[in-house]
């Protein structure tokens, strides 16, 4: 692995309770993937859910296909899993990918209903 190669840390954390974390650090080879099925789904953003003004709403997009790149795994943590309740990985996973940025153009907003765990307002 060359030394100037790029490296990314990945973080992600609980939303509820202690709040764990879970990096990952990866080197992307740059070696192009032609993506399965399964990592176009997985990589793929369908649209954006945000609340805004105390209501959820969904914006759809369109983007062109993602370049993805093979990486290797360097390091990584899977405490979020485990704390969510799941069984913690006990193995590496079986594939690890990056994606360079790409063009994003959002739809019109459309605007959800309230659901029974996020009132249309907050008390």
């Amino acid at each position: 692995m060359p030394v100037d190669a790029p490296r990314l840390l990945y973080r992600s954390r609980g939303r509820a309770g202690p709040r764990p974390t879970s990096p990952v650090w990866v080197h992307v080879t740059g070696r192009r993937v032609t993506p399965q099925p399964l990592d176009g789904f997985l990589a793929n953003r369908w649209g954006l859910h945000a609340r805004v003004f105390h209501r959820s709403y969904y914006l759809p997009n369109t983007h062109p296909p993602w370049t993805l790149q093979h990486c290797d795994l360097l390091d990584w943590d899977a405490a979020a899993v485990a704390a969510a309740g799941l069984t913690a990985p006990t193995t590496e996973p079986v594939s690890v990918l990056y994606a360079p940025g790409v063009r994003v153009q959002f739809g019109l907003p459309a605007f959800l209903p309230p659901t029974p765990w996020h009132s249309a307002r907050r008390p």
